[in-house]
Parts: structure tokens; sequence; C-alpha cells
């Protein structure tokens, strides 16, 4: 028997299976991040069919891998091949007629996936039967994303591994999860004072896993529970307010829980708000205000999912005995002139084997172990941030031995180029106006695998710019101004210093920007005094721009001198007509 036999064997064969599902996949709609789990594979072994056995002369042999994080793989297989045979054959759930898994654990999200050699010659019980399991994320292009290394298996092999532990070796299956506390029947659940109130019906519209379930009082036990799912019955746009009021009761003391509008990963919609449970066994009653979050992708939601305290972390041993939201907001919200980029879609690459590589923390920031350097740490810019033009980067490195250790920042633009830039602490930088940001990139510089850098990002910030309305500079010292038909301003000054010719400018401004020229006798002449004033009293100045010259003079807000408040624009020679073209904010 040659390979291309056995090949066909192994492709016609259908895999025994408890479950069928349309390939691994069991979240179709899912949106991949490159800091979401890598799906891993591993081979659990091989053992030989009594009931597939037709005669004497032949046996049939299941192997079988193991896909942990299986939400987020898009292909599993199994690559066979025989020993003096030809190339190895892959059996694989990108075949339409190979898509049955063997069992699947949605609560730990684990598949085992098998494949069956029917009718091995007696000649051929002694060859090696090699394997190994292949994994591709999803939605990524390249053949395998992990791979285990090839398992050697014989059917004589494994048949004496059978009649010397006198049971069949068993496939692995996934650990048993924690029973809930056995339940009384839960306090009886509070409904909001107010009205407007729409009540969920719990036994019908909420999603959980198989470790949770409905109890007899028909509220919802979370148990080893990664996130529950509320439908709404009703879609509403992404800007929408609204409110959740919870009620129930933990066996855990001081159990948090976080809630947010919108399913989970990239269809959130609103900023995460965190409730508490309490005292254990006491009950409890949580009402919180989802807002939108900038950072959306999706442009509605119909869901709300109540999730564990922090990422990657479950909620045990949890009631929900009822839950009520309402609309308290209709009209859309406007996009803030900055955004914090929500650092839980930094994509970090060479971390420590440590327990906790990556660490939330409760300010908002984050902390990464490192051991490795440079390995392309960076966070992705959605669509609708890339026009921001203004980056603040705020990062703290130690090495092992605790001293300061490097950074290496990089903003990756969409044409392919990029600025870098090295260091520890508090960074801004400005995106030139003819560049749009792609990525950023925070690489550690003295993490190696003998001594690890610990990073801590507290924040990436994106601010736009905006070029304020030159019609509200506001005169008060007797000067002219008239609006052009380009958009300009022209004002014909009254005096020298008068602190007359002024214009507000946005509390949380940066950078201002302004581009303005002074004209005598029909000349070009520059000149003239700018001010930048603080909530203090305290100014910035500056003095004698040069003539026809682009944003003749920039300020870079100075946060010590206290909040800026307006611009202050002078003339220095009487007789000077200003022409302000343009007052640029970030």
């Amino acid at each position: 028997m040659n390979l291309s036999k056995i090949g066909k064997r192994i492709i016609a064969v259908t895999m025994t299976a408890a479950v069928v599902v349309s390939g691994i996949v069991f979240s179709p709609d899912k949106t991949i991040k490159a800091a979401d789990p890598e799906p891993q594979v591993k081979v659990l072994g091989a053992t030989v069919l009594k009931d597939e056995v037709t005669d004497g002369n032949s046996q049939s042999m299941r192997l079988a891998i193991q896909v942990a994080n299986a939400s987020y793989a898009e292909m599993c297989g199994i690559e066979v091949s025989v020993e003096g045979g030809k190339a190895p054959v892959l059996v694989s759930t990108d075949n339409a007629e190979q898509r049955k898994i063997y069992s699947r654990h949605e609560n730990l999200d684990i598949v085992v996936y098998t494949v069956v050699v029917k009718d091995i010659p007696s000649t051929y019980f002694d060859k090696k039967i090699s394997f190994r399991g292949v994994v591709k994320k999803l939605k990524n292009d390249s053949v395998y994303t992990d791979t285990t290394e090839y398992a050697d298996r014989t059917v004589t092999g494994v048949k004496e591994a059978i009649e010397e532990s006198l049971d069949p070796v068993p496939i692995p299956t996934a650990t048993p999860v924690p029973t809930a506390t056995p339940r009384p029947v839960p306090p009886a659940a509070e409904a909001p004072a107010e009205e407007g109130w729409t009540k969920i019906d719990l036994t019908k519209d909420v999603t959980f896993s198989a470790t949770s379930y409905l109890s007899e009082s028909n509220s919802i036990v979370m148990n080893e529970e990664d996130n529950v799912q509320v439908k709404l019955g009703t879609t509403y746009d992404k800007s929408q307010v609204i409110k959740v009021y919870l009620t129930g009761i933990s066996y855990n003391d001081n159990q948090g829980f976080r809630v947010w509008s919108g399913a989970r990963n990239s269809s959130r919609t609103s900023d995460t708000v965190t409730c508490n449970s309490g005292s254990k066994g006491v009950g409890f009653v949580c009402e919180k205000t989802l807002n939108p979050t900038a950072s959306a992708e999706k442009d509605t939601f119909d869901t709300i999912t109540i999730c564990g305290p922090s990422y990657g972390q479950k909620v045990s041993d949890l009631e929900i005995t009822s839950m009520y939201y309402k609309v308290i907001a209709v009209e859309p919200t406007p996009t803030p002139n900055s955004t914090l980029l929500d650092l839980h879609k930094f994509q970090t690459n060479g971390t420590a084997p440590v327990d906790e590589p990556v660490i939330y923390n409760e300010d908002g920031s984050m902390t990464i172990t490192y051991a490795h350097s440079y390995w392309g740490c960076n966070i992705p810019i959605s669509e609708d941030l890339a026009g921001c033009k203004y980056v603040t980067i705020c990062v703290a490195s130690k090495k092992a031995d605790g001293t300061d250790a490097g950074n290496q920042m990089i903003l990756k633009y969409t044409d392919d180029t990029d600025e870098v830039f090295y260091g520890n602490g508090i960074f801004t930088k400005i995106v030139p106006d003819d560049k749009t940001l792609k990525s950023i990139i925070i690489n550690p510089q003295d993490a190696t695998e003998d001594s690890y850098q610990t990073t801590t990002i507290k924040c990436i910030k994106l601010s736009k710019k905006v070029d304020l309305d030159l019609s509200t500079i506001n005169i008060t010292d007797g000067s002219e101004m008239t609006v052009n038909e380009d958009g300009t301003v022209s004002i014909v000054c009254n005096g020298q210093y008068t602190g007359g010719i002024t214009i507000s400018i946005p509390s949380d401004a940066k950078k201002v920007e302004v581009d303005i020229d002074g004209y005598k006798d029909g000349q070009n002449v520059g000149g003239g005094q700018i001010n930048l004033q603080y909530t203090s009293g305290e100014s910035d100045t500056t003095y004698n721009w040069g003539k026809d010259v682009y944003w003749d003079t920039s300020f870079d807000v100075n946060s010590e001198k206290g909040t800026p408040t307006k611009i202050v624009m002078n003339n220095q020679d009487a007789g000077t007509t200003f022409v302000i073209k343009s007052i640029r904010v970030w």
C-alpha cells in the first residue's frame, strides 16, 4: 500500500463527531485583532479502534489534536504521513467534508479534532504513522500560525500500550468546571423607582455558556462565566446613552464585574463601567450610565454585555435576579477633540514567560513584562481617529535591576513612512499635514531572555486640530475688523499694545498656531506681539513675526502656568493692518 492510497482513504473517511460546526469558528462574525489570544494546537495521541476492525489483517487508528483559544482559529487539521511514503496529506476544516469536531468545550474555548486512518494492512502495523496538528488564526492569510512537532505511532505500539493498561488509551477531555454554590431563593428583585425603564426577560433574552444556567427563580447564575450577553430587542445608534439597572446576589465577597453596551471585542460601543456585588450572600443593586466611546467600530448596538472584572477574568457564583435599561439621550454626542486610546488594543509581542506578562491597571494604564526587544509592539489607529494630528505618549520602563530602561517609539503613516524617537517619559508629536497616522509602535530596548524589561504605558492620547472661527475675534479698542471673502480677517489697528484684539481658545488646547501678516503703507512688514494667556494671569509672548511666513507664531501650552484662556494680538507700529489667515488649535 502506498501513501497515495492511504491519503485517499484518509480524505474519504468521516471524522467521528459529537458536534458538527461550519468550520472551527464559533463566532464567524468576530473581528480578529493581533492583541487577541493566539490559537494553540497540541497532539493528544492515538488509539486503535477495535470497532473498526473488518478482518484480522487490517486495523484502524484515530489520531487526535486539541486546539486552545479555538474561537480565534479559522482552521485546524492533522497532517499525516507514513514511513517510506510520499509527501504528507493534510486533513483539515478547510475541506467542507472534513468540518466535524470530535468534541467541543465552549466555556474553555477548546476543541478536539480527530482523523481516522482506516484499513491499515498488517504489513504496515510496524511502520510509523507520523502526524502533527496545525492551526490557522482567524482571518490570517498565512498557511499555519501554529503547529506541533511530528508525533510517531505504530499500530503495534498503540495496541501494546492498550494491552498493558487493559483499557483503551483515552483522548483527554477538558477539565470539568466547578459547580456553583447550592442556591437558596434569592432576595426579591427591586424594581427601579423612576419611570421609563424596560425590563429584560432573563428567560429568553440572555445568552450564556454551558457553565452558567437559569435558576428555578428565573435568574441567571454566572459560574466561571466569561460573559453574558443580553438582547435589548431594539437596535440603537452607537451615540445613544443608556442606563442599566441590575439586581442580584453573590457568594463571593466584593466580586466585581463589568458592563457595556454592544457585544464583545470590536462590537463594544460604550465605555466600560464596573459594578461590585458587595458582601457575600447579601443582595446588591447596581445602576450605571453607559456613555458612548469615541473608539467604537460598530455603528449600532442591540446588546448589553456583562463580563469579568478585568480582561481575561471570569465571574464565579454570581446571580443576576433582574435587569432593566432605559434610554436617557437620543441625540448623537459630538466627537471629542481628544481621545485616550484603549490600551486593551495594544498588541504586545516578545513578552516574558511569567504568569501575567500583561497587566491592565485600574487607572487605565498597562504594564508589560518583556523578554525581547524591538518585536513590533503596536496599537493600530482606527479610521475615525486617523485624522488626529497631535500625539501624546506617556511611558515608563525599568530594567531588571530597577534602573531606567529605554523605549523606541515610531509613528507609522499610511504612506509607509514613519517618524522614530526614543526615551522614557512624556512625549508629544505633531503629525504633518500631508500624513495620516496608521499605527503607533512602542518597543522595549533593554529586554532580554536573561533580564526582563518592565514597561508601563500610562496613556496614548490623540488630539484633533481645530481651526478657530476668526469671526469670533473680539475687538474692544476701537480697531476695525473686516471678514474677507476667503475667510481671512483684516484688522485696522487702533493704537499700540491695547490688548483689545482677542480670541478665546479651548481650555484643553495643547498647542496653538497663528498665521498672521502685518501691513503698513501697502507693504508686508511683519511685526507685532501675540500673547497666550492663562487662568493664573501668566502668559507666553511672541514678538516680531516674519513676513509671509506660514504659522508665524506657535505656542506649546505650558500646563504649569494653568489653563489657557485666550490669544491677545497687539500692534507694535502705528498705522499697521493685521491680516489673520488662521488660528489653529490642537
